[in-house]
């Protein structure tokens, strides 16, 4: 582990310090030096400095996770008044979706309703990882066969104060240790613009969805939130589709429709 070649002098002069003092004196020093650099570092490499160097004392180090946690939710509170009993934690929220996209930039949990049945764990240990997502589809579930009613009523709820969102059926496969695939339970996947709604929107608005669900006896069904920003795919109408024997077929093919799509009516075609 290089990390610590990249800290500066300033750290390699505090450790020499305080190697140097008694074991009685080494965790209070370590704790008031220390903690200063702990308002530039990350969790993750306060953990490494104890784990490469062991006489940090756990006290010392729990000091400053504790203050840059505490630093973390002042932080936060600047822009959040009220801390929601809905919400997830931030680790949660930034790597919860980790792998269903393919440039990494999955989108952040807001809110789910599977908290309890499917608690999240933080990953533990040297070579701990964040467990990867791919998304499927809900072919041959009992939401699959009510949706084509159930989903404008599911839209009806969630859109009332929302200006932009999606919402999509799917299900999330969970790779583990040496690639193992955990497929999850079929989820109502709600897409709202960032800052837009909060956990107890979320939470109240679910749950109304959930007993929607039950009424049409589709159970087993969890509702996840993400934020996330929402395009939609609208623009000049496309070219009617020209015989390839055409004149203009060679220019038109770039501006019709891709291939799988209906592109031209049959009177179009003539």
């Amino acid at each position: 582990m290089r990390i610590f070649e990249r800290l500066g002098g300033a750290y390699k002069v505090a450790l020499r310090f305080f190697e140097r003092v008694s074991s009685f004196l080494s965790a209070s020093i370590v704790t008031i030096i220390l903690t200063a650099f702990s308002l530039e570092l990350s969790p993750f490499v306060l953990k490494c400095m104890a784990f490469e160097h062991p006489k940090i004392s756990a006290a010392a180090t729990s000091s400053m996770l504790s203050t840059e946690s505490q630093a973390s939710v002042s932080g936060s509170s600047a822009s959040t008044s009220v801390v929601s009993l809905y919400g997830v934690s931030d680790h949660e929220r930034a790597f919860y979706y980790t792998g269903i996209s393919g440039n990494g930039e999955h989108p952040d949990l807001l809110y789910r309703t599977g908290s309890a049945r499917y608690p999240w764990i933080d990953p533990t240990g040297r070579w701990a990882f964040y467990s990867m997502k791919s998304l499927r589809e809900v072919y041959g579930t009992p939401l699959n066969k009510v949706w084509e009613s159930v989903g404008p009523q599911v839209r009806d709820l969630v859109r009332s104060g929302q200006t932009s969102y999606s919402i999509n059926p799917a299900r999330f496969v969970t790779y583990g240790d040496y690639m193992e695939e955990t497929l999850g339970p079929v989820v109502v996947w709600v897409g709202v613009q960032p800052g837009s709604t909060s956990p107890d929107t979320a939470h109240e608005v679910s749950q109304k969805i959930l007993v929607l669900l039950q009424k049409h006896e589709v159970k087993d069904v969890e509702l996840e939130w993400h934020e996330s920003v929402i395009t939609k795919l609208a623009g000049p109408a496309l070219l009617g589709a020209a015989d390839s024997e055409g004149p203009t077929s060679y220019l038109r093919r770039h501006l019709t429709a891709t291939l799988g799509m209906l592109i031209a009516t049959e009177d179009d075609m003539c």
